[in-house]
């Protein structure tokens, strides 16, 4: 079992450690299990620690993939993201077959992975590709994540991940995510909203072994330290995609102990169905807001 101190010999609650600490934190443990410890203590440095530590308020941090000590981890962790909700005259959204786009393409439903480059842009949103079929332009795009007067509305949203058995699983599940029903423009003379993106911008210490999936409707990307890791772009019913970290952890550049953003778009554009499911191992947190 590892506790974390600071170099004063003091113990400290993980939730108050800063981003540097927790990443010095899990090179160390990392370098424990290298050498086959478990039970040495473990120590950061308090040099930018903005925390109040009582030695009343101890809390123990467990092993990275030591599911026997998932108790020290959260039961629960609340995203909290941004919803932009859309009139449905929007050239993107309940587009019909057959109508075709000014590049000629005519619009049907099913997966489209040509909406998206594979890198994301430095103002943390996706870059448009150009050759998708269930999309317009790129400047039609553009509005889905980034507030624009007239277009859309934007309203924060949280969702909560619970880890309902204790394994290290986190599951926020929900087979009818209207979030927005009744609100920002209104359901348009509907039954539900139906017409809104979601965007979370999170982060998370790489450990080894973890995994995320997303099962829904319609367009989801998900970029792990810039990179798309997971497409199920177009206008369909429910599709599931999962990313094994370590499977793509070369390709990404990630290592082991370090802390990367994982950010999340997310579309429903059509009626009639809003499917939203996000299964993972990793423990989000959210990251610092970045200006739209």
């Amino acid at each position: 079992m590892l506790t974390v101190y600071n170099s004063k010999g003091e113990k400290i609650q993980y939730k108050n450690l800063t981003k540097a600490q927790k990443t010095e934190f899990h090179n160390k443990v990392l370098d424990i299990e290298l050498r086959g410890g478990g039970s040495e203590t473990n120590c950061v440095s308090d040099s930018s620690s903005n925390s109040t530590n009582n030695s009343s308020n101890t809390q123990q941090a467990s092993t990275p993939n030591d599911r026997s000590n998932t108790q020290q981890a959260p039961r629960t962790i609340e995203l909290i993201g941004t919803i932009r909700d859309f009139k449905d005259s929007h050239p993107d959204f309940e587009r019909n077959p057959g109508e075709k786009n000014s590049r000629g393409q005519t619009f049907q439903y099913g997966l489209d992975k040509k909406i998206t480059t594979d890198t994301l842009g430095s103002d943390k949103k996706p870059i448009y590709a150009g050759g998708s079929y269930s999309t317009t332009t790129k400047e039609n795009f553009d509005q889905w994540y980034r507030d624009v007067p007239g277009v859309n509305q934007s309203v924060s949203y949280s969702i909560q991940l619970e880890d309902h058995d204790g394994d290290g699983i986190y599951t926020y599940t929900n087979n009818s995510f209207f979030p927005i029903n009744g609100q920002l423009f209104g359901n348009e003379g509907r039954s539900k909203n139906y017409h809104f993106t979601y965007e979370l911008h999170t982060q998370f210490t790489y450990r080894g072994g973890e995994t995320f999936k997303f099962s829904g409707d319609d367009d989801v990307w998900v970029y792990i330290n810039g990179k798309k890791v997971i497409d199920i772009g177009g206008v369909h019913s429910k599709l599931d995609a999962e990313v094994k970290l370590d499977d793509v952890a070369s390709q990404i550049g990630l290592e082991r102990g370090k802390t990367y953003d994982l950010d999340f778009f997310f579309a429903e554009r059509h009626t009639t169905e809003s499917n939203f499911t996000i299964t993972t191992s990793l423990i989000l947190e959210n990251a610092p807001e970045t200006a739209d």
